[in-house]
Parts: structure tokens; sequence; C-alpha cells
């Protein structure tokens, strides 16, 4: 046996070498051994008391508790920070800590695409071997070049555009927004965020945007004379006189067919007139895009027609000329005053009005009111600026601002809208501008060479004028401005946080305000809407048709004769006790369905108390076509004329119930008006809400299609009014009959009617009202 081997030498300075810390599974085979020899655990616990109380007699003799709890919350905090950030940063990846409507989709390969602030992690978290990165920016430089397919960018995004119109701010919506072909244009449905609440409170509270450019202008340029004698032939509804002609005012009027009315209807419009005092005026007409070719070629059919009072009339196309926003909420006036800087020529004390205008609420404003300006790029003073103080107060501002010098605006003028078609400066430029600042951040300084821009800012409100409906109304402004500047303004509306809106947001707010929208609402009276609810019905079939039997309402056997879109002739056949098979011979010729006009509303009352509604309906009619210079109706159409006539009302739920698109709307008679009334009455004595207590249910299993004198059009939960609520059509002589039974019960202005959806069996009673 050799010699035992030496213990290794203690080191240097004779000091006793540290005691390493025991792991649990040593502890534990420690306490093992002394147990098989005959020794319990005690020793081995008790052996680590003893060191805790031999180390305790190094430590001070006194103790701050103070700065001892500082230092232990200090440590205790760090520890839960610690463990709150590994916690996120396990779950979760940079790119997904931003907010949703900052988050971009290349931001999880890429990490140029996220804060500063953020960049490390996020490029900590990116795999060493993705590539991607590096090819997209290859593929980016040669897309750039246009060596991509052989053709440039403009060109290939040009062939993007043979049978569709892009908006100027097309690209900034694409990447945000579910995009759609619709009226010639490619336009923004909604938000790709969920926004249905979102966009509801931003217009209630803050502010939501909208680009409107897709709106088309037709300008009239000739005697004033002539320009009234041809609106008066093609429209219903006020828009001469002092109120407008001064400028002041934008009117909202009806389009129709060259001396049609009621008959022929077009679609809403508005007018706008230059102030001037002069003999020849300029006019422009600003209509949807589905209207834009019929208002046109009526203009120019008129023309034709009546070439001695008519022929000096100028007619140009300006869908080129001019761009739109629409930003609506209390804080819209706000974001436009951060966004844009007024010029210097202004006067102090318009700047003085317009600031304490835009600082309030719109809805304190006049409707329709008008101001116009001029403003540097907003891109010179990019990223606005916070509003530090509110301005000195004006009482009543918008009276400084209706006057010549306060509504007057280089806009109006052609060779400055060419001239200010394209921003002098790109981006890049002001960029270089910038970078040669003295002190970073500082905004740009408008110089000689910068572009002055014309605005034209108009009041714009969304709200009926129906009794008891004012407060759910949304109000905002319009800004028009030339054509190629939508992106220069975009981004400045942006940063000062208005919500991007598409085509289903105003679409909403119409429906929560009570007001229709156009063409969606407007069924079957004009070609527009005709156009619109085919192509509904016909995505609606084919979204029906792609479920299965047992995953899809079968409206055959729930009754729903008409599932995917209104049959006005059926409807009103019925309703005139003309059969089935009769309707089927005459086809949908026979009826040419017209809207009850808001004009005509006055009558209603004396149309319930008449005892020849027809008559009393034509000599209405003949009243107003008389005040546009038109010749009377014959008495001989009295009975179509009533027969064909569809009303827009407002459907408000009475207890349970929401309705929703395509719901049928049935009349009650008195008898049975006076049933569903006390089962209500009842319902809510007992408080008795159970599916099989409440006798309206009962009512509402047993009821039918019969009876059926229109649709819903729109219909949804109110986040308003807290209920169902919903815009519908309805016949004109069934909503005398309705006004008839009510005259005749306890509650004379409650016109009652029973809703059922098209995918439901029960029917729910409703109360209707007249869109004003």
């Amino acid at each position: 046996m050799g010699p035992k081997p030496q213990s290794k030498p203690p080191p240097s300075g004779g000091k006793k070498p540290l005691r390493g810390i025991q792991k649990t599974e040593d502890m534990l085979k420690y306490n093992q051994h002394a147990k098989r020899r005959g020794q319990g655990k005690e020793r081995a616990v008790l052996k680590g008391l003893h060191d805790l109380v031999k180390a305790s007699k190094n430590l001070p003799g006194s103790l701050s508790v103070e700065r001892f709890s500082e230092t232990r919350a200090l440590e205790i905090a760090a520890l839960q920070n610690a463990i709150k950030v590994a916690a996120a940063q396990s779950s979760s990846r940079a790119f997904q800590s931003l907010p949703r409507h900052l988050r971009r989709r290349a931001a999880s390969h890429n990490p140029r695409r996220v804060p500063k602030r953020l960049r490390s992690r996020a490029a900590a978290e990116i795999d060493a071997g993705d590539m991607t990165v590096k090819m997209h920016r290859k593929k980016a430089k040669l897309r750039a070049r246009g060596d991509l397919r052989g053709r440039s960018r403009t060109m290939q995004l040009r062939a993007r555009q043979v049978n569709k119109r892009w908006l100027g701010s097309h690209i900034f919506h694409a990447k945000r927004s579910h995009m759609a072909n619709v009226w010639g244009y490619r336009l923004g449905m909604t938000p790709t965020l969920k926004s249905f609440r979102a966009s509801y409170r931003a217009a209630r509270r803050r502010a939501i945007l909208q680009d409107t450019s897709f709106l088309g202008v037709v300008e009239l340029q000739g005697p004033r004379s002539q320009i009234v004698a041809l609106l008066s032939k093609i429209s219903a509804g006020a828009f001469a006189g002092s109120r407008y002609e001064d400028g002041t005012r934008v009117a909202h009027i009806a389009a129709y067919h060259s001396g049609t009315f009621p008959l022929g209807l077009i679609g809403p419009m508005e007018v706008l007139w230059q102030p001037c005092e002069d003999q020849n005026r300029t006019v422009w007409l600003r209509v949807h895009p589905s209207i834009f070719e019929e208002v046109w070629e009526t203009v120019m059919t008129a023309i034709s027609v009546y070439p001695e009072e008519l022929g000096a009339l100028l007619v140009h196309d300006l869908r080129d000329s001019l761009e739109s926003f629409e930003i609506t909420g209390p804080l819209a006036g706000q974001v436009i005053s951060r966004s844009l800087q007024l010029c210097n020529s202004e006067s102090a004390d318009k700047k003085r009005a317009l600031a304490s205008l835009l600082h309030g609420d719109p809805a304190e404003c006049p409707d329709g009111m008008v101001v116009g300006f001029k403003v540097y790029d907003p891109r010179l003073a990019y990223p606005p600026a916070r509003v530090q103080e509110a301005p000195t107060p004006i009482q009543a501002p918008w009276e400084t601002l209706q006057t010549q010098d306060g509504v007057s605006t280089e806009l109006w003028d052609a060779e400055v809208r060419s001239r200010l078609s394209k921003p002098r400066w790109k981006k890049s430029d002001l960029d270089a501008r910038r970078h040669q600042q003295e002190v970073p951040g500082t905004r740009l300084s408008a110089s000689v060479n910068d572009d002055r821009v014309p605005v034209i800012l108009m009041k714009s409100s969304v709200q009926s004028k129906t009794p008891g409906q004012e407060n759910a109304g949304f109000h905002g402004w319009t800004l028009l401005i030339p054509h190629g500047w939508s992106m220069a303004f975009l981004s400045s509306f942006i940063y000062c946080n208005a919500r991007l809106g598409g085509i289903i947001e105003r679409r909403n707010r119409c429906r929560e305000a009570g007001v229709p929208s156009f063409p969606e609402h407007y069924s079957n009276v004009c070609h527009a809407s005709d156009a619109w609810e085919m192509e509904r019905s016909q995505e609606d079939q084919v979204r029906w048709l792609r479920k299965p039997p047992g995953k899809r309402p079968e409206f055959s056997v729930l009754g729903t004769r008409w599932p995917f879109r209104p049959v006005w002739s059926e409807v009103l056949t019925i309703e005139a006790g003309t059969s089935a098979e009769e309707a089927a011979i005459n086809g949908d010729a026979e009826f040419r369905t017209w809207l009850f006009n808001t004009a005509l509303a006055p009558c209603i009352s004396t149309l319930v108390d008449a005892e020849d509604p027809a008559a009393r309906l034509v000599k209405a009619v003949n009243v107003v076509r008389q005040r546009r210079g038109l010749s009377p109706l014959p008495t001989s159409t009295k009975d179509e004329l009533l027969t064909t006539a569809l009303c827009q009302v407002q459907v408000e739920m009475i207890g349970r119930g929401s309705p929703s698109d395509m719901a049928t709307i049935s009349e009650l008679d008195a008898a049975e008006r006076t049933t569903w009334l006390e089962s209500f009455a009842h319902d809510q004595a007992t408080g008795f809400h159970q599916e099989g207590a409440s006798e309206m249910l009962k009512l509402g299993e047993k009821r039918s299609d019969k009876g059926v004198i229109g649709f819903v059009t729109t219909g949804n939960i109110s986040l308003t009014r807290g209920e169902g609520h919903a815009l519908g059509m309805i016949s004109l002589a069934g909503y005398l009959r309705l006004l008839a039974a009510a005259r005749q019960s306890t509650q004379p202005e409650l016109a009652v009617v029973t809703v059922k959806n098209r995918d439901g069996h029960v029917s729910r009673l409703a109360s209707v009202t007249l869109v004003q």
C-alpha cells in the first residue's frame, strides 16, 4: 500500500478556507448516514442554527429601523419588478407590448419597426438565421427602381387602378383598414382593429376622422338667375336667398330628375355658393359618388332642354381638383387647430375668432356654417405641438367669421388649385431642412418658397330633427383642401389622436342619430339604392348558401318571405288588395315607389284627418311643384301616388328585442293594438320577465307575417339609448292607418307596430316615428 495522499495545504495567509453552501441533496444524505449510526437529525439541524448564532456576534449593536425598512423595501420592489418583467418577456415579445394601433406586422422580424426603446430587446428575440429582413430589403430596392417586373413602381400602381380609383391616402388606409371596391373607388370600409364601441366613444367624446375625398363636386358658373332656375327644376329644398348666397351656409337638398318631383329621386346633395356680389356666380354641388354620373347627366339634359333659360351656364367636374376630410366629435376643432397654422396674411380678429371657434364644441356652432382661410404646409410644424392653454373665449365667434372676409378663400380659383395640385417640397426635402436646424426638434419656419394652402371649413352634423332625438346627433367639421394634399394633412390629424374611421363607422353614426345614410337606407326609391340592395342581397345569399343546412336559418320554416331583399311590389299590392297572381303578372314596372320628402312632412296631420287622403296628398305635392315652377300633377294619379309612397321611420322597441337588418314591420289594427299594449302593461306591473310567463312573448309567437307594411333597413342595439333601435321604410298608406288607429286610443301619438327578424320566430312590439 502506498502512502496516504496528503490533504491540500491551507491557503496562504493562514486563513481558514470559506465553507461552501451545502446542497439540499447532500444534507439529506448526511441525515440518513447519521440515522444509520444511531444519531438523529437534530444535530444536523441545530448545527446550522449554532452557526447563525455564532455569526450574529459580529452584527452591530444598534439598528436603524427606518433605514433598514427603506433598504428592504427597495430590494422587494426590485425583486417584484424583475419577476414581472421576466414573466412578461417569457410570454410576449417586444412588439406585442405596444398598443394595438401601433403594432406592425413586420415588427416580428424587423427590429426597426418598433420604437427605439424596444429595439435592443426585439433584436435579441429575432433568430440570427432569419433572412426575412434582408430579403424584403432587397425586394424593396428592386421595387423602388421598378426592376422587379420590368416596370416602374408608378406603372404598377396605375395598372391596379384600371377599374377603380384610389384616394390620395389609399396606401395609408390599405395598411389599416378592410378595403372594398364600392362606387367606383377602392375605399376603407372599417379599421382592421375592433372598433365598434371605440369608434362610438371617439365620436361622442373625442374625434374620429374619415377621408371623404370620394365625394364628387360639380361646379356651375353663370348668371345667378339661371343657376337658381336650374336647381329649382332638379331639386327640392331651400338653397337660395341671403342665408346661402353670401357663402356663409351650405344648403342640404335632394336632387331629382328634371321636372319629376316627387318621383325620380336621385339622392341628397350639398349646395355651396361662392361669396361674391356679382351677377355671375359660382356654385358647387357636392354629391355621393354613386349618383355623380346621374346628377351630371341630369344637369346637362336640363341645360340642353331649356337652352334659352339655361344656355349661359358652364359645368365643370372637380373630382380631380378637391379633397376633403370629415372630423366628427367634440374635440374635432382642437385637432384642426393643433394641426394647422394660419398664415400671417390673415387678420388678427379672424385668427382670434377662429381659435375660439375651434376650441369649443362643434355642437354649439350654427348648422352648415362655412369659414375660409389659408394655412401653411402642415408638414412644416410636424409633429403638431400641444395646446398649452385655451384661447381667450369670444361670445359667438361665428358672428365675426360670417362676413365677406371670413368666408372668402382662394380655393375657388381654378388657377390656384392647379398650381397647388402637387406640394412643392417632398417629405425628404423638409427632413433635410430639419437636419440643418441648430437645435434638434425645432419646427421649421415658413419661407417665401413654401406653399400656402387655401381651405374651406364647413360645419357637418348628423342630427335628426325628430322631437326627442336632438341629443343623439353627432357634430364635427368638414375640411375641403386642394387635390394632392391629403397625406400632408392626414399625418398631422392622426398624430393629434383622431381615430381613423370608414364607411361602416359613418353608417353606424347615422343609425345612432336616427338619420338615414345614403344609399344604404333609401330602399327602392332611387337607382343608387337599388344597385346597393342588389349587391348586398347577393352577398347575403352567397354567405347563406355557403353554410350547411344545420348551421343556417331556414327561412321557409320561420315564415320569412323576403329574407334578402325587400320586394315592394308584393307588399304594396297586398296592401292595395291585389292578389299575388296579379302582382306576378303585372311585375315591378307597375310600382314606381317614391320617397315621401321631408318638405311634405307638415301635411301628415291633414292627411290623417282627410276623408280622401289621396286627393289631399296630390294637392300638397302640387303646392311644392308650383313653387319650383313645375306644372301640377293630374288628379287622376292620386291613388297611384298614395299607394306607391314610402316614408322613412325610426323604430323604437317597446320592451324587449333588438331589430336587425331586413326585419319585417307589420301593422296592428285597433283591437290588436289594445291587446299588445295591455299585455305590455301587465308584464311591467307584474315584473314577470321569464320566457314562459311573458304575455307579450305569447302574443309574439302567435303573430304571423300578415299585414307587412315595410322593412328595417338597419338595426342593432343603440349605444346611445341602451336598447334596440332601427331605421326602416314603410308605406305611407300604412303609416296613415297607424296614426288613425292611435287617434282612437288613449295614446294618440304612439304609432305601434310589430317587428320580426328574418332569422327569428317571435314578433316584438315597437313604435315608429317619421324621420324629419
